[in-house]
């Protein structure tokens, strides 16, 4: 029998078909090994992982399981920045009030109301909110 190098006969030579009978063989019984029940143990396999549920956003997860407590910190956090920008356009007032000449004894009167205006719109709106998130977490009944 002339071989290759790698002692697989040549293409015209009278012991191809036994080689290639020989090598089909060989694959047969190597996947027959593999394949057998005994060696894979199929009994002993665990079932496949439950695929994973796709994860929502990080934002439509807390609005979905704190709905109402969103609700109350962004309905109290724009009214009070309504609030503060009515405050700070008056503020701008006065300082055109001052540019105007308006005299400054006048102006500290309204400067000091304005200041306790910015104090009681702060401790109202920090109550209010301290209130609603109480009742809201605590004295609200729970879902079954």
């Amino acid at each position: 029998m002339t071989e290759t190098n790698l002692g697989i006969p040549r293409a015209g030579g009278p012991d191809i078909d036994e080689y290639l009978r020989d090598l089909k063989d060989k694959r047969a019984n190597v996947t027959n090994m593999y394949l057998s029940r005994d060696m894979l143990n199929l009994d002993l396999m665990a079932t496949p992982a439950k695929p994973v549920e796709a994860r929502q956003h990080f934002i439509v997860e807390v609005w979905e399981t704190k709905r109402e407590l969103v609700k109350i910190l962004l309905g109290d956090s724009f009214i009070f920045l309504t609030a503060l920008f009515v405050l700070f356009v008056m503020y701008l007032g006065f300082r055109g009030l001052e540019k105007a000449g308006y005299a400054h004894e006048r102006l500290a009167v309204f400067e000091t109301l304005h200041y306790w205006a910015y104090l009681i719109v702060l401790v109202m709106f920090l109550a209010d909110l301290v209130v609603k998130l109480f009742v809201a977490l605590f004295l609200k009944k729970k879902d079954p």
